[in-house]
């Protein structure tokens, strides 16, 4: 009978509480071989998974059939799929009890043990009970404030409420899920039915008096407790019927979720948050003071107030739900964004999905203008990335440096793109679909149309169109048929991908080599002194395309890869949350191949990847950009086919077009982290070279079945597979035994002039390096002029031990003194001392992972120089070991110009003959009283690559933020080592205190462990970014005779000294800068 009045009156499912969680599919998740790679950029968003709780109604009424499936089911389908498809989140799961409170089902979390409890729990969900709607968010705010249960065994309980406590208590109280000070907690609230016997709120805090007493339905005794009324509003609480207990506290709930302070230092053992920080934020300013509670309410089949009321309650709102500002609250009332109504499973699934979106959204970091990774020098001029986070626009910049009062400078010349184009529908936009089409909404299927563009959940509406013009750059305020996103720029940001000079071509490219004489009539072509070709500056954004701009700032082409196509209609949605596109880095070089059957000639080749944003390698003609001009459309589309030459792929995004040889696929290449290089090898060929990257088991229909690290050589005109090599380490070998997938970065190759008479380089890669996840360092063997030798000419170990292959040799394995494997993600370098060894520079770390960015979990990480003896070194016991011996704070200068900086001074050890090479932990040291040291981990690690400049290093060492709720502004050291020993330098090289000169007060004078002072050049300072700042050489010199340089970072430029006037190119792609 009572199941029977609950169905009559509809009655309710409540709905989630928040946090961001990864998983694949229903059913147990299995450990996942694959790396968590975000969607958002790391490098300057510190993200904390939110917690989401998942309130279900899971009364009697929820056993109603819609359209042949219960609402039960139908509910348990959509929290299925919002936990396996919906990354970052914390979810945890809560449901009604038979009439009394809510059970807490499992833990917010998103670990894959968390994810597997909150999926089980989920299917074992029924349909039973009342509807105790306020009593169940009660509950909710009881399990994140960390008190105890108030339900369990409670007073006057049915025998049919399940007493089970499912979760883990401490001293009888629930653990409080909020991690961080700066934490954000929802509850998404969705029921199908008002609430019935729903007047029980044990030790509520109500602020009115006196105490309310309700008389309910006998068999279900007199209960007394708080008052539901929080608000004060009694009018608005009914009751509607108080025989069953239909009363309206939901909103009253919300209201006191969000003005309570559910973490107050000293209450139900709260203290401090995981940064060590108290919850209370005492020493921060009060920025983090209170943890509290944000509401969402979805009606399934329902539209009542009291779930208006909440939601705006849930915000911080007044709760008056009259959202249409009429004075009237009723179903005319417009939904806020934190409430949503369903009548269908497709609505439901919807408004479920549109609250999860909003709170990614919401826990996004909303710093400003914020400068990308990428500096990019030709000539004197300074080409760089800038991207607002949040707002998800990027520019281009164009800069000179200038010296003013002795001080160098960066002075800006031009932004681009200025703005939108007045002519969107003539912007020269290309994709590489068909062998190359111009983007435009004509050049589709019908079926492509709908399936990659439509962004209605109505299949009968279909703006697709829209989204097309809107891509091409018409602005949103110009689309009146839908509502789109608003942008504020043209261009999307550009996180990771470095812009990229192409100029006409120079004689000195390959005036030493063999190509020499075919060359000049290319440079003739399209360098000659009336018209030279137009210069051009590239780089990838995250608005699904490759930019081409000319040097004043005009984009004059853009180019769409295939794989990103499905996903762009996403970047025109209003709750559009970060994704990546195009986000790689990219080479171009001048190359001579067989672009026509039988005939080799000269081009300029462009390759592009997609890092995070997708499994492809792409190449483009960018030989002459005069073509990038629209006429009619046959034209248009005969310019975009000579543009794209090919993409490379883990599978194609259709079948290619008959006879098309354009597209080439491999199931090992995995998201292209690994930039493209251009490199022309022993058989006089050139080649697309790059690693297969990350994550190339990720299921999803060409995976591999191995996991290896793989180096991948193409041919540069078609994109077809020269050779594949393999190292044989994938997930059987993974080192810390959870079978990872492996993979590489960028890679390095080597010009060793192998093959040259006088053994000097000749513009031919012989070797290339690569470090790969596993912490491994490989040598691949490319001397022989047959690149079918290039996977077995390589010398294995006396055991037989090396892959089947042989080629390629590992060299060796980074470990830290515990033996924990040291992953290798940033490019190695390449250096031939003037004795003749040629040794590798490489720092470890990665920053690839929302984890990474959190110094507790990142172990001691080490630079290394190794030899390369064309031997495996087993241990770096063998290598010379280099230390910091000082940090701290150092002021250089005195009086108004005295500047304080953090630096940093090193050991000077020399490394003797027998020492294949050497390292240097990265640690902060620290002395007790006796001078003793010891060393603090604060997350230290190499995430970019080595720049050496004649025989010093400089690399960035990139701290993880120590706070996680504070702004991340990162504290990196720019370290400068010797090359050959890792010692620090005999001279300085760096105007440290900013005066301009280059002298003794650049040095650093502290108290040593032995209380005795001691003055040492600078091996690390602060002050520049995370990534690796520009040098640039002038070509002048000092009195002394060293030459005149640059290190320029952001918007400052520092003097820089080398001790060689001597320019000297380390390879045939290097310019020098005049």
């Amino acid at each position: 009978m009572l199941s029977k009045f609950r169905l009559s009156l509809n009655s309710s499912f409540i709905g989630l509480a928040s946090a961001l969680v990864a998983v694949n599919a229903y059913s147990a998740v299995p450990a996942d071989p694959n790396l968590k790679l975000p969607q958002f950029p790391l490098q300057i968003t510190e993200y904390i998974e939110p917690n989401v709780m998942l309130l279900l109604d899971t009364s009697g009424s929820m056993g109603t059939i819609e359209n042949g499936q219960s609402r039960i089911d139908i509910v348990k389908d959509i929290a299925t799929d919002l936990v396996n498809n919906n990354e970052n989140i914390r979810f945890c799961l809560a449901k009604f009890r038979y009439d009394q409170g809510a059970t807490i089902l499992s833990e917010c979390g998103s670990t894959v043990a968390q994810i597997n409890k909150t999926l089980t729990e989920i299917q074992g969900l029924s349909a039973t009970g009342s509807t105790p709607l306020a009593e169940a968010y009660y509950e909710v705010t009881n399990y994140f404030a960390g008190k105890a249960p108030k339900y369990v065994n409670g007073a006057g309980d049915n025998s049919n409420n399940d007493n089970t406590i499912y979760t883990a208590l401490d001293n009888g109280k629930y653990i409080s899920p909020i991690q961080y000070r700066c934490q954000k907690n929802y509850t998404i609230v969705m029921t199908d039915g008002k609430p019935q016997l729903d007047t029980y709120f044990p030790d509520f805090p109500t602020p009115s008096s006196p105490k309310k007493t309700y008389s309910v339905n006998p068999s279900y005794g007199t209960l007394k407790g708080g008052d539901g009324n929080y608000d004060g509003k009694a009018d608005d609480d009914g009751p509607d019927n108080a025989y069953w207990g239909v009363y309206y506290y939901l909103d009253d709930m919300a209201k006191y979720a969000w003005d309570t302070d559910l973490r107050k230092v000293g209450i139900d053992g709260a203290l401090n948050d995981l940064t060590g920080a108290s919850f209370d934020d005492a020493g921060n300013n009060g920025t983090f003071t209170k943890q509290n509670l944000n509401t969402f309410t979805v009606g399934f089949t329902l539209d009542i107030n009291m779930l208006r009321a909440a939601a705006d309650y849930g915000k911080g709102g007044t709760g008056n739900g009259d959202f249409d500002g009429n004075g009237i609250v009723d179903q005319t009332d417009a939904d806020n964004d934190h409430y949503y109504t369903a009548t269908n499973k497709q609505e439901l699934n919807t408004a479920f999905q549109t609250a999860l979106d909003q709170i990614k959204e919401e826990n996004v970091s909303t710093t400003t203008a914020t400068t990308s990774s990428n500096i990019l020098s030709a000539g004197f001029k300074l080409y760089q990335t800038h991207f607002v986070n949040n707002k998800w626009i990027g520019q281009l910049g164009s800069s000179k440096v200038v010296e003013n009062a002795g001080v160098q400078e960066v002075v800006q010349e031009w932004v681009a793109p200025s703005s939108f184009p007045n002519d969107w529908a003539n912007r020269v936009v290309y994709m590489g679909i068909n062998n190359g089409k111009v983007f435009k909404w004509s050049k589709f299927t019908s079926s492509e149309k709908k399936d990659w563009f439509n962004t209605e959940s109505d299949p009968n509406k279909n703006n697709s169109e829209k989204v097309v013009e809107y891509l091409r750059g018409k602005q949103a305020k110009d689309i009146t048929e839908v509502t789109f996103r608003t942008r504020e720029g043209l261009m999307g940001d550009v996180v990771n991908s470095s812009p990229v000079f192409v100029g006409p071509p120079k004689s000195a490219e390959y005036a030493n080599t063999d190509l020499k004489a075919s060359f000049a009539t290319f440079v003739t072509r399209y360098n000659s002194t009336t018209s030279p070709r137009a210069s051009m500056i590239y780089v990838g954004a995250n608005d699904g395309m490759l930019h081409g701009f000319d040097t004043a700032g005009n984009e004059k082409i853009a180019f769409i890869p295939s794989k990103v196509i499905p996903n762009l209609k996403d970047l025109s949605r209003p709750d559009y949350s970060h994704r990546f596109y195009v986000d790689g880095n990219i080479d171009a070089a001048n190359v001579r191949a067989e672009f026509q059957t039988g005939t080799d000639s000269w081009r300029t080749v462009l390759l592009g990847s997609l890092r995070r944003g997708g499994q492809s390698i792409f190449a483009l003609d960018v030989t002459d950009p005069s073509i990038f001009v629209n006429g009619n459309s046959d034209a248009d589309d005969a310019r975009a086919g000579k543009t794209f030459m090919w993409e490379f792929s883990d599978s194609n995004l259709k079948a290619p077009p008959s006879g098309s040889t354009k597209y080439n696929v491999d199931s090992d290449l995995g998201y292209t982290y690994s930039k493209p290089q251009i490199m022309r090898l022993n058989d006089d060929k050139f080649y697309a070279v790059f690693g297969n990257g990350y994550n190339n088991t990720e299921a999803d229909g060409s995976a591999s079945t191995t996991g290896d690290a793989v180096l991948y050589i193409l041919d540069i005109a078609t994109g077809a597979i020269v050779k594949k090599i393999t190292t044989g380490y994938g997930m059987s070998k993974d080192p810390s035994g959870n079978s990872m997938a492996n993979g590489f970065g960028d890679v390095r190759g080597f010009d060793g002039g192998v093959r040259s008479a006088q053994g000097k380089a000749d513009g031919k890669i012989d070797y290339v390096y690569a470090g790969d996840l596993f912490g491994n360092l490989w040598k691949f063997d490319l001397t022989s002029k047959t690149p079918a030798d290039w996977g077995y000419v390589a010398e294995k170990k006396a055991d037989n031990s090396l892959n089947p292959d042989r080629n390629p040799l590992k060299l060796f394995t980074a470990k830290d003194s515990t033996n924990k494997a040291q992953p290798i993600t940033a490019q190695v370098e390449v250096h031939k001392l003037n004795n003749g060894e040629v040794m590798i520079y490489f720092g470890t770390g990665k920053l690839l992972e929302e984890k990474d960015t959190k110094a507790a979990n990142i172990s001691t990480q080490s630079f290394y120089g190794i030899v390369d003896k064309n031997v495996e070194i087993t241990s770096r016991a063998s290598l010379l070991e280099q230390s910091i011996i000082y940090q701290g704070y150092s002021t250089f200068g005195s009086g108004a110009d005295a500047i304080t900086k953090e630096v940093r001074a090193t050991t000077e050890f020399k490394r003797s003959a027998s020492q294949p090479g050497w390292f240097m932990d990265l640690h902060r040291p620290v002395y007790d009283n006796a001078g003793t040291v010891s060393y603090l981990q604060e997350g230290e690690q190499v995430i970019t690559g080595v720049r050496l400049v004649d025989n010093y290093l400089y690399f960035i060492a990139n701290f993880a933020d120590q706070d996680a709720c504070l702004p991340p502004v990162k504290k990196n050291f720019l370290m400068t080592l010797s090359a050959r020993s890792g010692a620090s330098l005999d001279r300085v090289v760096i105007d440290t205190d900013e005066n301009g000169a280059i002298d003794a007060g650049d040095n650093v004078t502290f108290t040593g462990a032995d209380g005795k002072t001691v003055t040492s050049a600078v091996s690390g300072r602060t002050g520049f970014g995370t990534q690796l700042p520009v040098i640039v050489k002038t070509g002048e010199e000092d009195s002394d005779g060293a030459a005149k340089s640059v290190i320029c970072d952001t918007q400052t430029c520092h003097k820089l000294k080398s001790p060689h006037k001597v320019w000297s190119r380390l390879s045939w792609k290097e310019i020098k800068t005049d």
